[in-house]
């Protein structure tokens, strides 16, 4: 009986030994899921933080894309001069990502410099673009544009590519954060756009696309300004070349009548010559021969030298109304020619 109860008791023992084993291994197995439920709810919470994250990109890079629609679809854009093409960009860029400035200079290749000619500042409405950066004072600045690299610089005054702009640029303006971006026009740097923040501004990636497509929004613009200019001025040339064909037809017209109107007096000088002329002088010449060889005295002599003399007043007279048409009348008048006709 005792050997049975003590079977009994180390069989008991055996079973709540392997209990207390089964029991170690369930907790041991409850810490390692409750270990998993927290990496899995870590896990869950960075998939919220990253959905978040990506809904809200999306959320920026959705207004961005209106932001660009809307201007693409100005008409200031489109259709208005350069001036105001940049002033809305500057203002509408300003607006949508919630910045102080907003500006756009114009390269200068000669005078190897920058030039703003446009600015947005929401401190200062009436500020005007009279600014320029020489940019030798600035390689690390420069090759940066040259590059066509977008410089989003978080802290302006120690960012290694714009740091140089520190003292003369960026103090007196008390910006802190910028972010610069080239354009390019037919493959040569036209100019940069410059968007700046006087506090700490961390520029996103879509912020930086969507001032890259901003650049490209620019250069369009001032395109379209220099080719309506180039057509306005061919325009003007071809009006002018018109003008100039009509003055040169009317020339040429002007001179045809002149030169037929010579020819008519020509013909009429061949006419008065032909009949008016050859009349006196052919009476002219009979009398003269008539004197040399005939022998004539007396009263019949003094009358061939009166007719003699008044063939040459009738030659002289034909003589003067020839000069008289020919110098003052841009066409002769036989009219003028009927008068004392020899008889």
């Amino acid at each position: 009986k005792n050997k049975k109860l003590e079977t009994r008791k180390n069989r008991l023992i055996a079973q709540h030994r392997e209990i207390e084993a089964q029991k170690s291994f369930i907790e041991k197995q409850n810490q390692l899921l409750h270990a998993q439920n927290r990496s899995i709810e870590k896990i869950n919470q960075l998939l919220q933080e990253r959905v978040q994250e990506i809904m809200t990109r999306n959320e920026v890079l959705g207004h961005h894309w209106q932001t660009l629609l809307t201007i693409t679809k100005s008409y200031t854009i489109n259709f208005g001069q350069l001036e105001e093409a940049l002033a809305y960009v500057t203002q509408t860029v300003s607006k949508s990502l919630g910045i102080d400035r907003v500006s756009v200079w114009r390269y200068h290749p000669e005078a190897h410099k920058i030039v703003c000619v446009q600015i947005t500042d929401v401190l200062h409405q009436d500020l005007k673009p009279e600014m320029d950066l020489t940019l030798e004072e600035f390689p690390e600045y420069y090759k940066a544009l040259m590059l066509e690299q977008v410089i989003p610089a978080v802290d302006a005054k120690i960012h290694w590519q714009t740091r140089e702009l520190k003292e003369k640029y960026l103090v007196p303006r008390n910006i802190v954060s910028m972010m610069d971006s080239p354009y390019f026009i037919l493959g040569k740097l036209g100019g940069v756009i410059c968007c700046e923040h006087r506090q700490q501004r961390n520029w996103a990636n879509e912020d930086i696309l969507f001032v890259q497509a901003l650049s490209d929004i620019v250069t369009l613009s001032i395109m379209t300004q220099e080719r309506r200019s180039y057509e306005a001025a061919l325009l003007e040339k071809q009006a002018e070349i018109i003008q100039i064909n009509q003055s040169l037809e009317m020339r040429v017209k002007q001179r045809t009548e002149e030169l037929e109107k010579q020819n008519n007096r020509l013909a009429e000088y061949a006419y008065i010559n032909s009949h008016l002329l050859r009349a006196p002088l052919s009476r002219l010449l009979g009398l003269v021969n008539l004197v040399r060889y005939s022998e004539v005295a007396g009263e019949e002599r003094e009358h061939i030298i009166q007719q003699i003399q008044v063939a040459g007043r009738e030659l002289d007279e034909v003589v003067a109304k020839i000069n008289e048409a020919l110098g003052f009348k841009r066409t002769l008048d036989r009219s003028i020619f009927s008068d004392n006709k020899p008889g």
